[in-house]
């Protein structure tokens, strides 16, 4: 009995190294068929297909009847078979749960790797931009700064000939100035001498008439000496 049960309970060739919970299942499964098939062979026990006809008496006394259970194994064989096997089962269950956790922590380290890989990637590029970015800004204020300088220099451009206008403006000014000082000078001067003619002349007719009384000149030669005067 004990051969013929171990031989419907191997665990060899029963038990599955389970990686996956797919194949636990799987196995679970093929474990609830055999227990199906332990089910059926007990009924079959109470009334087996194969059982002897009637003995004819009249033949002489029959052989004792074969015993049934002598095919069967025993309870006690089936319960430590049953409580080997739910050990088997329970180690196979906690080493597919192990199994399982490596993978998942397996899994998890490459989608995190391949996480960091993508924020470097991501990095680079944002980093990229931003040097692009940079380096068109750097060109924007060259560009800005040489449009100042050419509008400061067009400025000052302006604001020399503007003084040098300025500047050519005053000294033409200061010379004619100058020259209406001159000129302004001579005709002074021109006024002084003809006014000093004038006042050397009314002198000098104050002294003839005063010679002319002193010395009793007609009146008449007095008169033609004056109207002679200013001829002279």
């Amino acid at each position: 009995g004990t051969v013929a049960i171990t031989q419907r309970f191997s665990l060899q060739g029963v038990l599955p190294v389970c990686g996956s919970i797919p194949q636990l299942a799987s196995f679970l499964s093929r474990v609830a068929g055999s227990a199906m098939a332990v089910g059926h062979m007990h009924t079959s026990i109470s009334a087996p297909p194969g059982a002897p006809l009637p003995f004819d008496w009249s033949r002489g006394v029959p052989p004792p009847p074969k015993r049934q259970i002598d095919d069967l194994p025993h309870p006690t064989s089936v319960e430590q078979q049953k409580a080997s096997y739910a050990r088997a089962l329970e180690a196979q269950l906690e080493a597919a749960k192990r199994t399982i956790a490596e993978q998942t922590a397996h899994a998890k380290s490459i989608l995190n790797q391949a996480a960091e890989e993508k924020k470097m990637n991501c990095a680079m590029q944002i980093d990229e931009q931003v040097m692009k970015q940079e380096m068109s800004l750097d060109q924007q204020t060259r560009e800005q700064v040489m449009q100042l300088h050419q509008k400061a220099f067009e400025l000052k451009t302006q604001l020399e000939h503007q003084a040098s206008k300025l500047t050519m403006d005053y000294k033409q000014k200061m010379m004619q100035d100058e020259l209406a000082h001159k000129l302004y000078s001579m005709q002074s001067r021109q006024y002084e001498v003809r006014t000093q003619m004038q006042q050397q002349q009314v002198d000098l007719a104050r002294r003839m008439q005063v010679l002319l009384e002193q010395q009793h000149w007609p009146q008449d030669r007095w008169q033609q000496q004056q109207q002679q005067q200013p001829h002279q």
